[in-house]
């Protein structure tokens, strides 16, 4: 009878997408949480985003500085105004790339300026919020 110990097989990371947050025209904060690295090493994590939905590592991505489980927070630049885009986190291990849900977000549109006319509440002025 021989023996030989073994590795556990690697299994994929456990990973979630977070919501996005701080919606601007042109940028975005996005993230995720690697839950369980799946028995190997999270090498690299960070978001994928897109135009299309379920966007992958061949699209558009922000990796993250740091490696391995727990949360993070990237941000994405470069957008364009009044866009509707999809993210998803994404964590690799020995196993490969794992992907979070797919979330929809829309910039913000470009305001360069309102101009209310007040006559009859201020009098005869009108009021530029910039």
């Amino acid at each position: 009878i021989e023996y030989s110990e073994q590795d556990p097989p690697i299994s994929p990371v456990v990973i979630t997408t977070s919501n996005v947050s701080n919606i601007r025209t042109t940028s975005v904060k996005a993230g995720g949480d690697v839950t369980d690295s799946g028995g190997g090493t999270v090498s690299e994590r960070g978001i994928v985003w897109d135009e299309s939905e379920n966007p992958d590592v061949n699209d558009n991505k922000v990796e993250d500085e740091s490696s391995g489980t727990g949360s993070y927070t990237v941000q994405i630049t470069g957008l364009s105004p009044g866009t509707t885009y999809h993210v998803r986190a994404y964590a690799v291990n020995e196993d490969g790339t794992a992907y979070g849900d797919d979330i929809q977000f829309t910039t913000t549109r470009e305001v360069t300026g309102i101009f209310i006319n007040m006559t009859g509440l201020f009098g005869n002025k009108i009021v530029v919020y910039k």
